[in-house]
């Protein structure tokens, strides 16, 4: 599947940062700094997570077809990311609209 490929692939970013992070914390005592941002990546994480179940659900589409939703959403920088809040959303509603999914769902072929 595609789309497990690709959140394998952000679990790994995250499991890379958490690893580098806690190397760095076992040489030197650190304000928090580490956590906080281990908690940031998680976040990032989930709201990539929410907004695919947000896809499926207006779209009508499965799992692959919505990472592949998302792929052309990114390309055409339609999307924001609030890694603080852990939200993901469209510059504009219209981009939901069931239609406009299936076709960006069309355009990767």
């Amino acid at each position: 599947m595609a789309g497990s490929g690709r959140i394998r692939d952000i679990v790994g970013r995250v499991d890379a940062l958490v690893n580098r992070f806690d190397a760095h914390v076992a040489r030197k005592d650190t304000s928090g700094f580490e956590q906080g941002s281990r908690n940031m990546a998680q976040r990032m994480v989930n709201a990539e997570e929410g907004f695919l179940q947000v896809l499926m659900d207006l779209g009508g589409i499965n799992k692959s077809e919505a990472m592949k939703v998302l792929g052309v959403f990114r390309k055409a920088k339609v999307l924001k990311m609030d890694p603080v809040g852990g939200r993901m959303s469209v510059k504009h509603g219209a981009y939901l609209n069931p239609d406009v999914i299936k076709r960006a769902l069309e355009s990767v072929g």
